[in-house]
């Protein structure tokens, strides 16, 4: 049960950010913008690597969570980690 709500913190911390992100795009600071990213990609990143790490992932579904285990879990892991990876090198080379 505690890697449920030790994901769930995390997902919730993802939610935070956006949120933090819709105002950081209404000031036009392309700085600001870019650190948001950085942080953001990496964030969903170690959701990614904990997700493997646990073979667990827990999807957020009002009102309880629905947990997907096993290699389904470790496949979306790696799928997340691909593509947090992209985000995070595309951040760096643009």
């Amino acid at each position: 049960m505690s890697d449920v709500k030790s994901t769930d913190l995390l997902v919730e911390m993802v939610v935070g950010l956006i949120g933090i992100g819709a105002e950081i795009m209404n000031e036009n600071n392309i700085i600001k913008e870019k650190i948001f990213y950085l942080i953001l990609y990496l964030l969903i990143l170690l959701i990614g690597v904990i997700s493997l790490l646990r073979k667990r992932i827990a999807i957020l579904v009002i009102p309880r969570s629905l947990v997907i285990e096993g290699k389904v879990a470790i496949v979306l892991s790696i799928i997340i980690i691909i593509f947090s990876t992209i985000g995070v090198i595309s951040f760096l080379f643009y």
